[in-house]
């Protein structure tokens, strides 16, 4: 029974979101050559993104990057409503 538990919890894999803000060299809208479009992680490039990727294949997760409205990190805008990245992870909404 318990090498079955842990044989099922090894082959879970993790989807998550990553909210980034776009900002060189780190987070970087790829330009496709003419005649192709690039879907998905494969829009984005830079070293963040880089980093995300060998960090996923190492802990064995799946990741969706989601730019940040505004492209801004986060900031009180009114009293109890938040902007940008911190905003998003408040109102648990994924664009």
């Amino acid at each position: 029974m318990l090498m079955t538990l842990l044989v099922n919890f090894l082959f879970i894999t993790l989807q998550c979101f990553v909210l980034l803000c776009q900002e060189e060299p780190f987070v970087m809208i790829r330009e496709p050559p003419k005649g192709v479009v690039f879907e998905g992680n494969d829009r984005y490039e830079g070293f963040t993104v880089d980093l995300l990727e060998k960090i996923s294949e190492s802990l064995n997760f799946k990741y969706e990057i989601v730019l940040s409205p505004n492209n801004e990190y986060g900031g009180m805008r009114r009293e109890n409503d938040w902007g940008g990245i911190v905003g998003e992870i408040l109102a648990k909404v994924r664009h």
